[in-house]
């Protein structure tokens, strides 16, 4: 059995489940989750895999995790002091705590019959043999949304490009400020131009948490802008939703417009990525854009 420790945001735990199925698909094996055990299960919007796609999975029971772990790790406590360095570099039998960002081409010949997975896993290279499956996993539930289904209309009439400008809390929370830090002005300009140069005028569909800030010193520069600002709450995951409808994309430092870009299955899709997706440098996420994409 595979259990896989869900935490953070959507953007989060979308990487945390493709890691999972796709192991769960290599060893044939049954996949259970748990949600929150090391974290506070108000963080975003709470555990949302079922809400958004539909998802019906099933969660490790207090026997479950005592199969897989034994009676010492299937404590959440015990467990968070053993996923932290340097502890999380020593070896137990079924856990597996991410170590470092970057891509762990050994995890999937560690496990045998049965693992607990506790991290982010924040690159494709962990799903990308199973692309096809974790597409149709994450597939919307039905748009019921008389706002955003005129949206989604609009998106579609012509070309279009998705922009994500996260400022909220990687400005007003401290302990965010001092990992992610924010995209600059200059960063969205220049990758707006880039892509205008490369596929011509197209409409520019701007999702923030800022709107305000996006009105003032975005929007006034272009002729064809939308400022998306209606998704709020439960209701956010819509915006991934209308971003991954957009023909191109310019992301933010943001595992949720990351997988916004993702889920557009067009082959001709351009997408721009901060180079610079922490503050420190201490980060290697070497791993985490795909090739493709373009960094700016």
């Amino acid at each position: 059995m595979i259990i896989v420790d869900l935490s953070g945001g959507l953007g989060n735990q979308m990487f945390q489940y493709a890691c999972a199925r796709s192991l769960s698909i290599e060893l044939n094996l049954p996949l259970k989750v748990v949600y929150g055990s090391l974290a506070s299960q108000t963080v975003h919007n709470g555990y949302e895999l079922n809400r958004v796609f539909g998802l019906d999975l099933e969660f490790a029971t207090e026997n479950d995790m005592q199969k897989n772990l034994g009676f010492f790790l299937s404590k959440p406590i015990l467990r968070k002091i053993f996923s932290k360095k340097p502890l999380n570099n020593l070896k137990f039998q079924n856990f597996f705590p991410e170590n470092s960002f970057n891509y762990n081409s050994s995890l999937f010949s560690y496990i045998k019959d049965s693992g607990f997975l506790q991290g982010y896993w924040q690159t494709e290279k962990y799903f990308l043999n199973h692309k096809s499956q974790i597409l149709k996993d994450f597939c919307f539930v039905n748009m019921d949304d008389e706002t955003n289904i005129s949206i989604a209309n609009d998106i579609q009439s012509g070309h279009s490009i998705s922009i994500h400008v996260r400022r909220g809390d990687y400005l007003t929370n401290l302990k965010a400020k001092a990992i992610h830090g924010h995209c600059s002005l200059d960063y969205y300009l220049k990758a707006i131009e880039f892509l205008q140069e490369k596929i011509g005028e197209s409409r520019l569909f701007i999702f923030s948490d800022d709107p305000e800030w996006v009105s003032e010193n975005i929007a006034t520069r272009f002729s064809d802008v939308s400022v998306i600002q209606h998704n709020r709450g439960v209701k956010s995951f819509n915006d991934m939703r209308l971003m991954s409808m957009c023909d191109h994309h310019i992301i933010a430092n943001s595992s949720f417009s990351w997988w916004g870009a993702w889920l557009n299955p067009s082959q001709n899709k351009k997408i721009i990525a901060p180079k610079n997706w922490f503050v420190t440098d201490k980060m290697n996420t070497i791993d985490l854009i795909p090739s493709s994409w373009i960094l700016k």
